[in-house]
């Protein structure tokens, strides 16, 4: 029985955890290209189960995707669970999930004023043309790395973008649509995705005129010290 147990266990370490928070919280812009609809409505009737947490929901605006005007929605009951305002108006970003719709704690799910203000602007937005790439390299301490080398591959090899990191960090970019990978590209350097990301950097969709955002762990090549 040890050899399934481990190789469980080391599968559980290969992906993102649903259990724990994109840091830093994505961009408004990125929660709703990945979302598969983002409605306003208002939440009642919490139930608390062991795996899930749910709310029956009244949708009263619809700026992506189809949902039914009433129906229920869940989130895991764990760590990185959605924490919408149960009992008044919410913007959610919605998944579906083995037939559920469901939400997330990395998402701006709530009643904030502001962010119902940029998904309107941006659900009015035609969808085309490129989009926005935003990422962080920071080491396993959480520390950002300075004038870090991305380089970012289009699916298919034909398209190659490479990029450095500022003093925080991070980057900003524009480009094609389509499934994009990111690694560091120094020398004596590599990288991974970080638990803490939003979307995986190994592979993640940039959606015509979408917004996507990831985090990178840098890790020096023949050590197993992350710096």
């Amino acid at each position: 029985m040890l050899a399934p147990v481990t190789a469980l266990a080391m599968a559980s370490l290969a992906v993102p955890s649903s259990a724990i928070v994109a840091t830093p919280a994505p961009r408004v812009c990125a929660a709703f290209s990945s979302a598969d609809a983002v409605v306003v409505g208002h939440l009642s009737d919490e139930r608390v189960g062991w795996d899930w947490v749910s709310w029956a929901l009244r949708v009263e605006r619809r700026y992506k995707g189809s949902v039914p005007a009433r129906v229920r929605i869940y989130t895991p009951n764990d760590s990185g669970r959605g924490t919408p305002d149960d009992g008044r108006r919410n913007i959610l970003f919605l998944t579906r999930e083995n037939g559920r719709l469901t939400i997330g704690g990395s998402d701006p799910n709530g009643g904030g004023a502001a962010v119902e203000a940029e998904v309107r602007a941006l659900a009015a937005k035609p969808r085309r043309g490129p989009g926005t790439i935003a990422l962080l390299v920071a080491n396993e301490q959480g520390d950002a790395m300075r004038g870090v080398r991305v380089r970012l591959r289009h699916a298919g090899g034909e398209r190659e973008r490479t990029v450095r990191t500022d003093a925080a960090g991070k980057a900003l970019l524009r480009a094609a649509p389509g499934r994009w990978t990111a690694e560091v590209a120094d020398p004596g350097w590599t990288s991974r995705f970080s638990l803490y990301t939003y979307q995986r950097a190994d592979g993640f969709d940039l959606a015509p005129g979408g917004c996507a955002d990831l985090r990178l762990e840098s890790i020096r090549l023949g050590s197993d010290r992350k710096t």
